[in-house]
């Protein structure tokens, strides 16, 4: 549900929007069994066999019941895995299907960014030019809110300004955010610093409808999933809209009093948080991403929009593009950042451009961060010391 969060740390982003009810359904999970990977005639660039031993070890180490994998180099599929179970009795595989929490909100910046290719949008122009009915407590503020400023977080809006939301007054559209958007305080002037708040992509997801004409969902269908081959992914406004439009969506869970737990996810999550995906689609969406807007014969991005949104906001002290971020822009391979989580799930995307590799990992669990940070790291590392030639 819409929640109140002040002070969210940039290296540490959550999906804060969001707080969902648990079912008390314990879950013990069995021991890990890696479902068939993926075997491609690439496999020997790089150590594969551990990177599977590191992520099987680590999810019997953590508890963690499932995990997706796909790594990606230059324009090809190098490695599909699945680790653990989806549910109980049921693997991972490379096309189970997981709520990307954050994630969405790269895919959110590229719609916006497509239409500031077709010159539809401007950057810089202000949002209420787009949606006029765009407005906030303070009067004048939103006049001064641009597009650039909604991607990059800037907007002057925070979860500080922001009254928690139960779960019954959430929104079902993103013409019902704005309305809730009227009641917030900005707590500073637009451009001025960085506050993660996840309403600004909802502001973008209903711009991308206002001038594209269509719903949000159905532009990211025809835009964007269609041209990338994403045959098992969709976007929904509400989390609990998901089940009913997954075919082979993974059961989320939860630690408690040392147990996993089953979560049903609830809540608004249009723009911000709302896409289902599999990491063989996410496979095609990084190649994009490395390739420079393009996939097979589809250019999504010109190479410009692609490095506008892999580039932090200028002139303030944050790590944070459009959708994407970056915590050490002199970091040696460089590592541009894209992760999310919900109540019950994670994603981490990271690409590394100077190397053309690209990886996803999806988990049908929430955990401490650093948890997620460790593999993360790790899987980075078996690739970066076995480069390929």
């Amino acid at each position: 549900m819409i929640t109140s969060k002040p002070g969210v740390h940039p290296a540490s982003f959550a999906l804060v929007i969001l707080s969902m009810m648990g079912a008390s359904i314990a879950y013990a999970p069995a021991t890990l069994a890696q479902s068939s990977p993926l075997r491609t005639e690439h496999q020997h660039a790089f150590n594969i066999p551990a990177i599977d031993t590191f992520m099987r070890e680590r999810l019997d180490k953590t508890g963690l019941p499932g995990a997706a994998l796909v790594i990606i180099h230059g324009g090809q599929i190098v490695h599909l895995a699945g680790y653990g179970e989806a549910r109980e009795g049921e693997l991972v595989t490379p096309d189970t299907q997981f709520y990307v929490a954050s994630v969405s909100k790269s895919f959110t910046a590229l719609a916006v960014m497509q239409l500031v290719e077709a010159g539809a949008v401007g950057l810089d122009t202000p949002v209420v030019d787009y949606i006029p009915d765009f407005e906030t407590v303070a009067s004048g503020h939103a006049e001064q809110v641009t597009v650039r400023h909604l991607l990059n977080q800037t907007s002057g809006l925070s979860y500080e300004g922001f009254a928690a939301v139960a779960p019954q007054q959430q929104p079902r559209s993103t013409e019902e955010l704005l309305v809730l958007i009227k009641d917030v305080t900005p707590t500073s002037a637009p451009g001025e610093q960085f506050d993660y708040f996840d309403p600004n992509y909802g502001i973008a997801a209903r711009l991308v409808e206002v001038v594209g004409g269509s719903t949000f969902e159905d532009y990211l269908e025809s835009n964007v999933f269609a041209p990338l081959e994403m045959k098992d992914s969709f976007s929904v406004v509400r989390a609990e809209d998901a089940p009913g439009e997954a075919q082979a969506l993974a059961q989320g869970y939860r630690f408690h009093d040392g147990m996993m737990i089953q979560v049903h996810e609830q809540g608004y999550l249009g723009g911000s948080g709302g896409i289902v995906s599999t990491v063989r689609d996410l496979g095609n969406y990084l190649i994009m991403q490395i390739q420079d807007g393009v996939f097979g014969n589809h250019t999504l991005a010109s190479p410009r929009s692609i490095t506008t949104m892999h580039t932090p906001a200028r002139g303030i002290a944050s790590p944070y593009a459009m959708g994407w971020v970056v915590l050490d822009a002199d970091a040696s391979p460089l590592v541009v950042n894209n992760w999310g989580d919900l109540e019950s799930f994670r994603a981490d995307l990271m690409l590394l451009p100077d190397e053309e590799l690209g990886v996803a990992l999806l988990y049908n669990a929430s955990a401490d961060p650093q948890v997620f940070e460790d593999l993360r790291e790790g899987v980075i590392g078996i690739l970066t010391q076995a480069k390929p030639q």
